[in-house]
C-alpha cells in the first residue's frame, strides 16, 4: 500500500496491524472470560438446565441470566467493532449500559441473599460478601469508563469490567479433595 500523507509517514498496512491485533486480543479475552464463567458455573447453572437449575430462589436465577447476558453482549459488542459495525455497536451499547446498571443491583442483592443464607459453606460468608461488593464497585467503575468520550477506551474498559466478575466463577471451582480455590484462607 502507498504511504499515507501524514506527519508520521505510516502506511495503511502498519496502522491496520495494531487494530487487527487489538480486535483479536479483545475477542480472545472475551471468549476466555466467557469460558471461565461457563466452567465456574457449569455444574450448578449451565449444565443443570439454567432456569431449571436447583438454585436457592428466583433472585439467583435472574442474577444468573443477567450476568450470562452480559457475557454474551460483551462478545457481541467486540465482534461488532471488529466487523466495523460501530453503528449497531453504539445502539446496542445503550442496552448494555442498562444491563450493567441492573447487574450492579442484582449482584449486590444476590450477595446479600448469599450472606443471609450463610453461604458459601466452604468459606467465611462475610469475607465472600465483602469481595463480592468490591467486585460490584470495580464493575460499576469500569462500566462508567465505557462512557468515555474517547471511543478507543470502551473495549478495554468493558473487558476489564467483565474480568472483575471472575472471582465468582473461580469461587465455585473445587480441588479434588473438595476444597475451594477461593476459600476463606485467601481472604485473610
Amino acid at each position: 500500500m502507498a504511504p499515507v500523507a501524514n506527519g508520521n509517514s505510516q502506511t495503511l498496512a502498519s496502522r491496520a496491524m495494531p487494530r487487527r491485533f487489538d480486535n483479536l486480543f479483545f475477542i480472545g479475552m472475551a471468549l476466555l472470560i466467557m469460558g471461565t464463567v461457563f466452567l465456574g458455573f457449569a455444574k450448578t447453572y449451565f449444565l443443570a438446565g439454567v432456569f431449571r437449575a436447583p438454585l436457592p430462589n428466583l433472585l439467583i436465577h435472574i442474577h444468573g441470566a443477567a450476568f450470562t447476558c452480559w457475557m454474551l453482549l460483551l462478545i457481541t459488542q467486540i465482534s461488532l467493532v471488529s466487523a466495523g459495525r460501530v453503528d449497531i455497536h453504539r445502539k446496542l451499547g445503550i442496552v448494555g449500559f442498562s444491563l450493567a446498571c441492573l447487574m450492579v443491583v442484582l449482584g449486590t442483592l444476590a450477595a446479600a441473599n448469599m450472606l443471609a443464607r450463610g453461604e458459601p459453606p466452604f468459606a467465611d460468608a462475610k469475607a465472600i460478601y465483602a469481595v463480592t461488593l468490591l467486585d460490584m464497585v470495580l464493575f460499576a467503575t469500569m462500566v462508567t469508563m465505557v462512557l468515555s468520550p474517547f471511543g478507543h477506551a470502551a473495549t478495554p474498559a468493558a473487558t476489564n469490567a467483565s474480568s472483575s466478575l471472575l472471582p465468582s466463577g473461580f469461587s465455585t471451582q473445587r480441588f479434588a479433595d473438595g476444597r475451594s480455590h477461593f476459600s476463606a484462607q485467601t481472604c485473610q
